[in-house]
């Protein structure tokens, strides 16, 4: 049996299926804006890679390859600037428009009328969270 590495199963696939490779950028993107920078920065460092590569990066942002990657590492600490700029090449190059989206949150207080007014019987005033 080959040995294959999970790096080059996901590099194949992302060079297969388009699909695939607009949900992992949308899913980077989404996890640096939940607040998950670490892993998000991973992901996207993973998305460049199956992708673009570092140095095609470089031609597209202006900013240089090693710059990039140390940025997208776990200890990187990219500016707002270069992280839109790296964002905008890569939207360009996969040619889609990122786009954030908004849902209301379930608040404790919510969840706890909720609970009270199935135990009590009563109708909650809340038809949707």
């Amino acid at each position: 049996m080959e040995k294959r590495y999970f790096k080059d199963l996901v590099k194949e696939r992302v060079q297969n299926d388009p699909d695939f490779r607009e949900t992992m950028l949308t899913k980077s993107v989404d996890l640096i804006i939940k607040g998950e920078t670490e892993v998000g920065k991973a992901a996207l460092r993973d998305y460049v890679n199956a992708t673009v590569g570092f140095i095609q990066l470089e031609e597209k942002t202006g900013i240089p390859s090693k710059s990039l990657m140390r940025m997208l590492s776990p200890v990187g600490s990219p500016s707002l600037t270069n992280l839109a700029n790296i964002l905008s090449a890569l939207q360009d190059s996969e040619g889609v428009d990122l786009a954030v989206s908004s849902t209301r949150r379930k608040t404790t207080r919510t969840l706890k009328r909720r609970i009270a007014s199935k135990t009590t019987g009563r109708k909650s005033a809340l038809a949707t969270v």
